[in-house]
C-alpha cells in the first residue's frame, strides 16, 4: 500500500490479516468479505465490515471513495470477475490505486499440469466446472484497460524452488517462475 493512502476498501476481505497491519498504521479499513462468519476476525481488528453480497455493498458504499482498492485473492473466484473490478473501481478517488493479488496460472508448473491432463488443473478457465477463473497477466492486463485503467504493474512471489533460475535470468522469467 502506497505511503499516503488513509482509507482502503478490502473486497473479498478475510480474516483480515492484511486489513489489521493497516488498521494498526493508522489507516482506515472497509471490508467486504466472501465470508461473513471470518469476517468477524476482521472486525475484530478495527475492520469496519460492510455485510451483504457485492451488490449491497456497492450500494451502501456508492458515495465514498477510497485511495486504495484491495481485491486479495478474488478474481478468479467471482463468476464475472470484470463486473466486479468494474464496479468498485467506480469507488476509487482520482488518484487513487487498485491492488489485485492472484495466483498466476501462466506459471510453468500450472501450464505443465495443464499440459499433462492433471486434475483439477484440466478444468481450468472453464468457470462453470472448476469454479475458478484462469488469471494470467494478459488476462488481468485486459480486464484494467476495458476498466479505464492506465498502467498495470505484476509483481511475483518466486519460489524458493525458482530462485537460481530467477537470478541466472536476471528477473526475465518472472512470469513462469512466480506464484
Amino acid at each position: 500500500i502506497p505511503d499516503g493512502v488513509r482509507n482502503v476498501l478490502s473486497v473479498g476481505c478475510g480474516w483480515g490479516a492484511t486489513e489489521g497491519s493497516l488498521v494498526e498504521k493508522g489507516i482506515e479499513v472497509v471490508g467486504i468479505p466472501m465470508d461473513s462468519v471470518i469476517a468477524a476476525c476482521a472486525a475484530a481488528k478495527g475492520v469496519e465490515i460492510v455485510y451483504g453480497g457485492f451488490d449491497t455493498a456497492f450500494r451502501q458504499l456508492e458515495n465514498q471513495r477510497f485511495d486504495c482498492i484491495l481485491l486479495s485473492s478474488v478474481l478468479h473466484l467471482v463468476p464475472d470477475p470484470l463486473l466486479i473490478l468494474s464496479s468498485f473501481s467506480e469507488l476509487l478517488s482520482s488518484d487513487g490505486i487498485v491492488i489485485v493479488s492472484a495466483p498466476n496460472f501462466a506459471q510453468i508448473t500450472t501450464r505443465w499440469r495443464r499440459f499433462q491432463g492433471k486434475e483439477p488443473y484440466n478444468s481450468l478457465g472453464d468457470y462453470s466446472q472448476s469454479g475458478i477463473h484462469m488469471i494470467t497477466p494478459g488476462i488481468m492486463r485486459r480486464w484494467f484497460r476495458q476498466c479505464g485503467f492506465t498502467s498495470v504493474c505484476f509483481s511475483y512471489v518466486i519460489p524458493e524452488k525458482g530462485r537460481v533460475a530467477h537470478q541466472s535470468l536476471l528477473g526475465m522469467a518472472d512470469g513462469l517462475l512466480g506464484e
